[in-house]
Formats: structure tokens, sequence, C-alpha cells
């Protein structure tokens, strides 16, 4: 039966492998005919992963996240790479030091009668491993970033 082998071409280590069942593998497990499988090489890519990833684990929090969405309208020309790190930086440089903070974008919305707006939606996600968050901590954190982008970049809050 057809089958693929890959491997890595560089050392030509065993990847995995995915084809057709024997005739025989299909009749005696009552397979259908064109049945396929595959074996994925595990030690293999296990030992592919650096010590460096391994090492950049982070246990879950046992205090509870919370998150908040902001909107931001902002000139048509300001890329959502360009918003996503003046936010990225704004949040590093306001929050409290045992937050972490992580964004993510919800949505980028652009009226078809305001061609000169658009509205990005980000996300952001705090958590502290030391304590429970109060909701004057992202609303603090928010109302700095909608300060610091409105000067930056003339984002308007929504």
């Amino acid at each position: 039966k057809r089958s693929s082998i890959a491997t890595d071409k560089k050392t030509g280590t065993f990847i995995g492998i995915v084809g057709e069942y024997k005739s025989s593998v299909n009749k005696n497990f009552k397979l259908p005919t064109r049945t396929a499988g595959f074996e994925v090489g595990t030690k293999h890519i296990l030992d592919a992963v650096s010590k460096k990833a391994i090492s950049n684990y982070v246990p879950l929090a046992k205090y509870p996240s919370t998150e908040q969405d902001l909107c931001l309208k902002v000139d048509a020309k300001i890329t959502y790479e360009e918003l996503f790190e003046n936010v990225s930086k704004l949040a590093q440089d306001n929050k409290p030091v045992d937050v972490n903070v992580d964004i993510s974008l919800v949505d980028i919305y652009q009226d078809e009668k305001d061609k000169a707006y658009k509205q990005i939606t980000l996300r952001l996600t705090l958590v502290s491993y030391e304590r429970t968050l109060t909701t004057d901590i992202p609303n603090k954190l928010l109302s700095e970033i909608a300060d610091g982008t409105h000067k930056s970049l003339k984002a308007e809050r929504v």
C-alpha cells in the first residue's frame, strides 16, 4: 500500500509515517478498504525541542485571572502591529510588578461610511501569582493604556 515517511532533512532522523494499511490489517480490524494511519516519532520531536523552550514553563496561577477588552479608534493608516507594540509597551510600563499581562486581538472593524478610521479591539488578560486582583488594577491599567495611545497615536477609547 501507499505510504510516506517524514525525516529530518539534515540528520535523516525519523519523524513520522503516514499511509494506508495492508489489506490483511483492514480485514482483521474490520476497517474500510481505504483506511490510513500514521505514526509520529515523539522521542525525536521531544529531542528537537530546545531546553530553553522547556525552561519557559510557567505553572498555572492559583489566583483567578481577569480579562478586559479595550477598543481603540485609530487613523486607518496606523497598522495593527504599530498599535499592538504601543499597547504592549504601555502595559509593561504601567502594570504592577506582580501582574502578568497577555494581549490578544479580538476584532478590527472599519465602517464602510468612514474609511478614515478603524476600531481595533484588544483583550487584556491579567493574572497575579501572589494575590487576587481587584477591579481597580485592570481599570487603572486600561486607562493608562488609553491615555498613552491617545498621546502617541491619537487613539480614542471607544
